[in-house]
């Protein structure tokens, strides 16, 4: 019995592989669909910080002429829009729009004793136009308090009855101002809207945003950590009518790469009500664009547009005390050059073809097809994870598949998501497991050849190609499961990189040490009766180490060292993709050395616990579903045919010594 349902199994493999077949051929349109999805927005948009410069003006000798003067030259430089906040009264007074004071400041202004028990703000406006278009904002803003006309030296203000440090924190709105000014001097506006303003107040936000289109406003920026109507969601449902309000007047929203420890809260929600009109934004920080040097700047832009679809940049101002100049330095300066019209950021970004203009979001459009063949996946996802279980165990081979096909239907009526991600990560992590575990196979099946190397060298070749083939079986299958600009766009993340960082490595270690050729529970039993040695202690403190130090450099956390940077440099310049640097300079040479050693001697098994490392990284490059395909694709085979090329040198010198030492060392024994 036991017999007849192993044979049944084992026949049941061969419906696994149809499966797979025909679920690669349904990856297709899903491959052709992302191409496309990410070539439909190429152009970049460069926004610089309008508070920032107003800052560096007020440092300058004559303010309104050095800020006319820096909005031409940006303009000029290629930069055409401009981030505005929603002022508080220190941009007012900034902008030269009023003059406050508290109410201790007033009395010392005006040479009087300390004796009024009250704290208040006292505004002065500048002349009657800033009076006119500021004087109704303010008052809104501050409708909750006590309000009443006042005059100084001849002119007009009024009083806020409430405490000055409280006062200028308060947003008070968009400076028709500043809005006006920048739109005749042909800037596009990027309104940096706040959740500040409590509470939500739609009538107010709906006649800003008419005030928005008729400017021609496309995209809003948020300020803060959560976007506009986030806290008043739960009682006014506050996300859903600001979304709509985006909707109507055909705005999208900006994400900013890498904002810790989390995306602004809302952010997510917002982007699902809006059918993701989601542009990414890459901020430059002052201190960055100040200090770095132009082509640093050219390079971090262009790497940005090209790997992670970045299609807007932020541009922060900065200014600094210099004592070696004996002055004030700002960001403008540096900037400047960066923009260098023949080598800079916008030259070296139209050559790679993303051209300055307006920045679009990804043209998302749902297709008919879809749904059908995404069940074709499913399946060949779920024959390719049991494939790898029956490498371990046969008999589990029919059961794991009906479990998976009842669990994934579940799932799907929990959460869909949940159930693409889960097997994306379970195909990740099978395929360079199964790749793996075939070849080791194939080289237990042969006999351990004589000395001919040439042989051995191509059939190490061969074993490479065959373990790379079927582990990049697993791309068309994590593109199409997890094919939804959510996550281009670093909206919806690809949960269990560490897993997929570590569960082949340990998968292909548990099958040497245990089912490479007796029973799982003899190989376990032999293991634990053995004397421990000392260089197996030695190998686990060396095995750590180099684990610890793998673990430190998976995802972006770890930090390169400076020979890693100077490489990633050369390559970058002279190629234009990054090949990542553990596979080239580590994991495909030793994975094949390790093939050309096994061949001959079985004990050098453990270096394919190495080639796993390289394997799983070829999955991982497609994980980041935000780098487009061409550039991934490109990365891994280059870093292919550099790690062979590495791994040949490596061999040519094993070779080399080997026969000296057969030369030398044996003759005279």
């Amino acid at each position: 019995m036991n017999n007849r349902f192993s044979n049944l199994n084992e026949r049941f493999k061969l419906v696994l592989y149809v499966l797979v077949v025909i679920s690669l051929v349904a990856t297709i349109p899903y491959l052709a669909n992302r191409t496309k999805l990410e070539s439909s927005a190429k152009q970049v948009e460069f926004i610089f910080d309008y508070r920032g410069l107003t800052e560096i003006a007020n440092y300058q000798s004559k303010p309104e002429k050095y800020l006319d003067e820096q909005l031409a030259t940006l303009k000029t430089a290629g930069v055409k829009s401009m981030a505005i906040y929603e002022s508080t009264l220190k941009d007012l007074q900034l902008l030269k729009r009023i003059n406050y004071y508290s109410t201790e400041e007033l009395e010392k202004a005006q040479k009087l004793d300390s004796t009024s028990s009250e704290n208040f703000t006292y505004i002065i406006y500048s002349d009657d136009d800033a009076r006119i278009e500021m004087d109704p904002f303010i008052r809104e803003a501050f409708s909750n308090v006590s309000i009443r006309e006042w005059t100084f030296n001849g002119k007009q203000g009024i009083v806020i009855e409430a405490a000055l440090a409280e006062a200028i924190m308060k947003p008070i709105g968009f400076d028709p101002i500043t809005l006006n000014k920048l739109s005749s001097d042909g800037f596009e506006i990027i309104p940096r809207f706040s959740d500040r303003s409590l509470p939500y107040d739609h009538e107010k936000v709906k006649q800003q945003m008419e005030v928005f289109e008729q400017l021609g406003v496309t995209h809003i920026l948020f300020d803060g950590d959560s976007v506009k109507g986030f806290t008043d969601q739960e009682d006014l449902k506050s996300l859903d009518l600001f979304g709509n309000l985006l909707n109507q007047h055909h705005i999208g929203i900006i994400s900013i790469e890498n904002l810790l420890p989390q995306s602004q809260y809302g952010f997510n929600y917002l982007a699902k009500i809006t059918n993701f009109n989601v542009v990414r934004l890459y901020s430059l920080s002052g201190i960055d664009a100040t200090r770095l040097t132009a082509d640093t700047i050219v390079d971090r832009f262009l790497l940005a547009a090209k790997d992670r679809n970045i299609r807007m940049f932020y541009l922060n101002a900065a200014i600094f005390n210099n004592p070696g100049k004996a002055g004030l330095v700002s960001s403008l300066d540096n900037l400047f050059i960066a923009f260098d019209d023949q080598v800079g950021i916008i030259p070296t970004l139209e050559k790679q073809g993303f051209p300055t203009g307006e920045a679009e979001a990804f043209q998302v459009n749902k297709n008919s097809w879809e749904n059908p063949l995404k069940v074709l996946i499913i399946l060949g996802a779920l024959s390719l994870i049991t494939l790898c279980i029956s490498s371990f165990f046969m008999l589990l081979t029919i059961p794991s598949f009906i479990i998976g096909i009842i669990s994934s239907i579940g799932l799907f009526f929990y959460n869909s998501d949940i159930l693409m991600q889960a097997l994306a990560l379970g195909v990740g992590v099978s395929t360079p497991t199964l790749a793996i575990i075939t070849v080791l196979k194939m080289i237990l099946r042969k006999q351990t050849t004589p000395v001919n190397h040439k042989k051995n060298l191509l059939t190490a070749l061969k074993l490479l190609v065959i373990t790379t083939v079927i582990t990049l079986t697993s791309v068309p299958f994590i593109v199409s499961l997890l094919n939804n600009v959510s996550y281009m766009l670093s909206i919806n993340q690809f949960r269990g990189v560490s897993v997929l960082h570590l569960a082949p490595i340990a998968l292909v270690t548990l099958y040497i040490l245990l089912f490479i050729d007796k029973s799982p529970i003899k190989r376990l039993r032999y293991i634990l009766i053995q004397s421990i040695k000392v260089w197996w202690v030695i190998a686990v403190v060396v095995i750590g180490i180099v684990g610890f130090y793998y673990i430190s450099r998976t995802g972006n956390s770890g930090e390169a060292p400076a020979i890693e940077i100077f490489i990633r440099k050369i390559l970058e310049n002279s190629i234009g993709v990054r090949p990542r640097f553990k596979e080239f300079m580590f994991a495909h040479p030793l994975f094949l050395f390790g093939l050309f050693l096994v061949l001959r001697y079985r004990l050098a098994i453990p270096f394919l616990i190495i080639g796993s490392v390289g394997q799983l990284s070829l999955v991982d490059t497609f994980a980041h579903i935000h780098t487009p395909l061409y550039i991934s694709t490109i990365r891994i085979f280059l870093g292919l045919g550099l790690g062979v090329l590495i791994g040949l040198i490596l061999i040519l010198v094993y070779v080399f010594i080997e026969n000296l030492f057969r030369k030398y060392i044996m003759n005279r024994v």
